[in-house]
């Protein structure tokens, strides 16, 4: 189903991409498919997740809506920058 398949219900395509949530056979899959579903629902145009170790965030790659999944590898201490104070806090 395409994201504009049915303009009466604009969630159904944010409980698709949680759909490929469940199904994901590893946890880059999730990462992927719950950043996707997250873009969908908030109408973002660019996510990212990372996993922290406790003294850095990291991540290898970020979703653009229009681009798809860059290949970007990305780091952050704890505390420093969006995604490290998310991690402090």
């Amino acid at each position: 189903m395409t994201e504009d398949a049915d303009p009466r219900n604009p969630l159904l395509p944010a409980l698709e991409r949680l759909a490929a949530v469940e199904a994901a056979g590893s946890v880059d899959g999730v990462l992927r498919a719950a950043v996707e579903a997250a873009c969908v629902a908030t109408a973002s145009r660019r996510g990212l997740a990372g996993l922290s170790d406790g003294e850095a965030v990291t991540a290898v790659e970020w979703y653009d809506a229009e681009r798809g999944w860059i290949g970007t590898p990305l780091r952050w201490e704890i505390g420093e920058g969006g995604p490290g104070r998310v991690c402090e806090s």
